[in-house]
């Protein structure tokens, strides 16, 4: 029986089936948006990152084995939607992300409580911005977290 199957699929080749694709653009139409007002807000003196993951932002500490993996485990899947970084040394100043309607949802409230503590324990402002943001609102609030970001290091 086996020996008939392998004679009718010897001629065929096997092809294998395409599963990656290309996407269309790094950012939604949204996010796009965003990110214009952003760099318009920061200027010259900073780069600004879209879709950073938070494992390139912090580091676990002070853990080894499997406590140190499940802590990493916990972040090392997610990103946030911006960073403004130094433009002279690249020093991640703050994060960024925009809230949509999604946000609404219980698992992503979740998501959202262990990033504010994650941020929070790693002392990097996570700024959080609902959709219908101004560009002063944004400057405001990029500014106050420079200036709090300035005083603890003093």
């Amino acid at each position: 029986m086996i020996f008939v199957l392998l004679v009718c699929f010897a001629g065929r080749s096997v092809r294998p089936r395409r599963i990656y694709f290309r996407r269309p653009r790094l950012l939604s139409a949204v996010e796009l948006q965003f990110f214009y007002t952003l760099k318009t807000v920061v200027g010259e003196n900073f780069w600004v990152f879209p879709k950073v993951r938070v494992a390139d932002l912090i580091e676990v500490r002070g853990l080894y084995g499997r406590d140190w993996w499940a802590a990493f485990s916990r972040v090392s899947q997610k990103h946030v939607d911006f960073v403004v970084a130094s433009r002279k040394t690249l020093e991640v100043l703050m994060a960024i992300e925009l809230d949509d309607c999604s946000h609404g949802m219980s698992n992503r409230q979740k998501r959202d409580e262990l990033l504010d503590a994650v941020f929070l324990q790693a002392a990097i402002p996570l700024i959080r911005f609902n959709l219908d943001y101004s560009t002063t609102h944004v400057r405001d609030a990029l500014c106050e977290a420079l200036q709090m970001l300035k005083e603890g290091l003093s």
